[in-house]
């Protein structure tokens, strides 16, 4: 395939922040660097990173980049699912290791290299990465025309996705910043970004034998959240898809459940059953419910449609406006 659609998005911050400058030459061996990020319910899951890492080994020029999202690739059920990419990037930058300090760095004339490893989710091939990576000196002279890729190798394991290159132009390089991407171009350009510093290794403190265990710490209890839904247009002869998404924000797995919807006077539902079940579902995991609508001669132009997930004694309520149009 080709990654010619891939390099822009990933690049995105990386063409804003890369540096040359006057920054200091290469000293230890291997650097690394990593950042955390909250859960993000307005982005997909497969785009809302959660934890990135890096590491990079000056002597060999190898970068390996770690990605762990919010959900697992291949999760989303939509008959078709939008494409999503995913980068690391090594930058030598003189700024603060920052998204505005990578940008005021630009603004002072700074420049290359970037060492960057990419991998490419096609829609309808859930799960599966192809990966490349990029070497650039320079940018490139139209971005619509990216320079050659390299090889990489990937891996997915769960909500972890793992970027490996190496490059002998990256040996003893002066890459001070790391930038991790997850995008997809397809929808608005809808992405989560994490920038931290790419540092060497502290010493390791000294090892001191416990009087006694450390007591774990109890994951904190599951949970149920809904996606904040905007309002949904019925059609007056016909009938609507309702989907309602279940995450579990909590840090262990629910137990199976169920969702129960509750219809205004003058809505009918299909399934008959205005309840369906739900599956356990595991931390940060998803499950959405489906049903259709339909408005009577007695439906309101306006209502809302409560419903409440349950899995035990676990419970949590939400509602949907819903409005009719016309015919």
């Amino acid at each position: 395939m080709t990654f010619r659609r891939l390099l822009l998005p990933v690049l995105l911050i990386c063409l804003l922040a890369a540096s040359l400058g006057s920054a200091a030459t290469a000293a230890a061996q291997k650097k690394g660097g990593e950042a955390t990020s909250p859960p993000d319910l307005t982005l997909p899951g497969e785009v809302d990173l959660l934890h990135g890492t890096a590491l990079y080994d000056s002597t060999t020029g190898a970068a390996t980049f770690t990605l762990r999202l919010r959900e697992a690739l291949g999760t989303n059920t939509e008959k078709e699912p939008p494409t999503v990419e995913y980068g690391g990037a090594l930058l030598s930058s003189n700024a603060p290791c920052t998204v505005a300090g990578l940008e005021e760095d630009l603004k002072a004339g700074h420049g290359y290299p970037i060492f960057q490893v990419v991998g490419f989710n096609q829609a309808g091939n859930p799960g599966q990465l192809e990966s490349a990576s990029i070497y650039l000196t320079e940018p490139p002279s139209e971005p619509a025309a990216p320079p050659n890729y390299g090889p990489a190798t990937n891996s997915v394991q769960g909500t972890t996705i793992t970027l490996s290159a190496s490059d002998s132009r990256a040996q003893n390089g002066l890459f001070t910043c790391v930038e991790i991407v997850a995008v997809q171009p397809e929808e608005s350009e809808v992405r989560d970004l994490l920038v931290f510093p790419l540092t060497a290794p502290s010493e390791p403190p000294p090892v001191v034998t416990p009087s006694a265990p450390p007591v774990p710490t109890p994951a904190a209890p599951a949970a149920f959240s809904f996606a904040k839904a905007k309002p949904l247009e019925l059609k007056a002869d016909g009938w609507t898809p309702v989907r309602i998404k279940v995450t579990n924000t909590g840090g262990t797995a629910t137990g199976p459940g169920s969702l129960r919807l509750k219809l205004p006077r003058g809505l009918k539902v299909r399934p008959v059953s205005a309840r369906q079940r739900i599956p356990a579902i595991q931390p940060g995991h998803s499950w959405t419910v489906a049903f259709r609508v339909k408005p009577t001669e007695k439906a309101k132009p306006k209502s809302t449609i409560s419903f409440i997930a349950a899995a035990g004694a676990l419970t949590a309520r939400g509602s949907l406006v819903v409005k009719l149009t016309g015919p």
